[in-house]
């Protein structure tokens, strides 16, 4: 079994920094409009681990309500299924 050749290529030099330079200009860019905004309205990591715990109590919530509207029908069928006879 042969060994395929990798095809993979370091980039030049000058790709290399130009790759640097724009990533630089991009993050200089986001600092610079985020510099501007209300604190109110910044994003912050701990925001965005608040906000998955959330949805995920959300969702834990809604299964509970949706097994309890499960065993109301339950129920009630059972109810209108002995005053029916």
């Amino acid at each position: 079994m042969a060994c395929a050749e990798i095809q993979f290529t370091l980039p030049s030099d000058e790709e290399v920094f130009r790759m640097r330079e724009t990533e630089k200009q991009r993050k200089e860019e986001e600092k610079s409009k985020n510099s501007r905004l209300k604190i109110y309205d910044k994003t912050t990591a701990s925001s965005k681990i608040g906000n998955i715990r959330r949805f995920r109590s959300d969702d834990a919530v809604r299964q509970h309500s949706e097994l309890q509207l499960m065993h109301l029908n339950i129920v009630l069928g059972m109810v209108l299924f002995f005053v029916g006879r």
